[in-house]
């Protein structure tokens, strides 16, 4: 049970990495060749207009550099139709470094180097731990993010003219990317609300395989921030603290 946890958590935390600019890299450096096919854009949404709006919001981040931002989470569940709501803060530089610390309902850490994965539940004092991160069933998924693949090869790309999206974000006036997989994968579908103007990414919805909604909301964003050195490692807070392993 843990594992499945940790697994569609941080497969969501690496999707909205992925969102807030450093995987879009992997698209807009290859604006020039990106074709309707690839992008499977419909007939009224031309791929050039696709590139313009990826082009656009890895501009916004390119100048925003190493960032934080607060959060808000609401994430549906199918099954059971709950709604569960939690909310914090994040910090990002790179290359694939993040720290996402959730201060609601309770508080949790996941931290990552881009090579190892920390997740810590404060409740309890466990650290779970997942080394060579890259090599994990992640990978083949999100390969890009290590620059490993093509984001424009493995998934369909669109902007969608929509009031709402998935019944849990309103648009209101702003873009919204749609990327779905072109093969099975850990999630269905990743949908990008950016603002008109900016291009910054506001919201996001990821729906998983199982028909879940993570709804995440981005505010307060600080551009280039400098962090300590240890900020993106975890160490166990305490001698009472327990760690262990974790695969996915």
């Amino acid at each position: 049970m843990l594992s499945r946890l940790v697994s569609t958590r941080f497969v969501s935390i690496l999707l909205i990495a992925l969102a807030l600019g450093w995987a879009v890299l992997a698209i807009a450096q290859k604006a020039g060749s990106i074709s309707d096919s690839q992008t499977g854009v419909k007939p009224d949404t031309p791929a050039l207009e696709v590139t313009r709006i990826v082009e656009a919001v890895r501009g916004y981040y390119q100048k925003a550099g190493d960032f934080s931002a607060t959060f808000s989470q609401a994430y549906h569940s199918k099954l059971t139709r709950r709604v569960t709501e939690s909310g914090g803060k994040v910090d990002f530089a790179q290359p694939m470094k993040m720290r996402w610390e959730y201060d609601s309902p309770d508080r949790k850490t996941f931290v990552t180097d881009g090579k190892t994965l920390w997740v810590a539940n404060w409740k309890s004092k466990d650290v779970s731990v997942r080394k060579n991160l890259k090599s994990s069933q992640l990978e083949s998924s999100l390969a890009f993010l290590w620059g490993g693949g093509d984001l424009a090869a493995d998934y369909r790309i669109a902007r969608l003219e929509l009031a709402n999206v998935e019944g849990v974000a309103e648009v209101n006036g702003r873009q919204v990317l749609e990327l779905l997989p072109k093969k099975p994968n850990q999630f269905e579908a990743l949908y990008l609300i950016l603002n008109a103007t900016t291009s910054a990414i506001e919201e996001t919805v990821l729906v998983d395989a199982v028909g879940n909604r993570n709804h995440l909301t981005f505010k307060d964003l600080k551009p280039k921030q400098t962090y300590p050195e240890g900020h993106f490692r975890l160490q166990l807070p305490g001698k009472d603290w327990t760690e262990k392993p974790v695969e996915f």
